[in-house]
């Protein structure tokens, strides 16, 4: 039981990204919604956990010292979040590419074992990262995430994706990322 996007099973992977996103209306607006936050600067002198490109790192609400979980200087990269909807366990990566599916899959595992004896509830995914750069190295990742998460044994829930076009904006004539962290 692979991805899942507004309650519909997806069984293909997309070449064209923006008409993925168009068959999957919810998407789209809870990219927008997440663009339209105002962004909040955290300061390392917090209980802030970072994760670095190629790492990732899961919390539980019951995990001590830590009241943020957070990456940046995602550009080409993606950041991947699952969130455990019953146990409050969230798990957060910074993909570059580099082994990507062992990422994901260790990411769910570890989302899983945390969870464990927990309340109910499903994994659910925020994918946020890649613009539209010369190189499409971010469509490149997108298209082996979606993959990935395609022919996973788990179910997950793809609810929020901001990527490629919807991750874009254009600057002196250059194409940059809107958001390129999060936490």
């Amino acid at each position: 039981m692979p991805l899942f996007v507004n309650g519909q099973q997806v069984t293909y992977v997309p070449q064209d990204i923006m008409k993925f996103v168009s068959e999957y209306t919810d998407l789209a607006i809870a990219s927008e919604k997440l663009r339209s936050l105002p962004s909040k600067e955290i300061r390392q002198d917090g209980n802030v956990l970072y994760v670095g490109q190629r790492e990732f790192a899961a919390v539980s609400p019951d995990t001590e010292n830590i009241d943020f979980i957070g990456t940046d200087d995602a550009t080409t990269c993606h950041i991947f979040i699952i969130k455990h909807t019953g146990s409050g366990v969230v798990c957060l990566g910074h993909l570059d590419g580099c082994q990507t599916k062992k990422m994901i899959c260790d990411m769910v595992k570890r989302t899983k074992k945390l969870s464990h004896g927990g309340p109910d509830g499903r994994m659910e995914v925020i994918l946020v990262g890649g613009f539209l750069d010369d190189r499409a190295l971010s469509k490149q990742l997108t298209l082996e995430v979606i993959r990935t998460l395609i022919n996973i044994n788990d179910s997950l829930y793809l609810t929020v994706a901001c990527f490629s076009d919807m991750n874009d904006m254009v600057r002196d004539g250059v194409h940059f990322p809107i958001i390129y962290g999060i936490g």
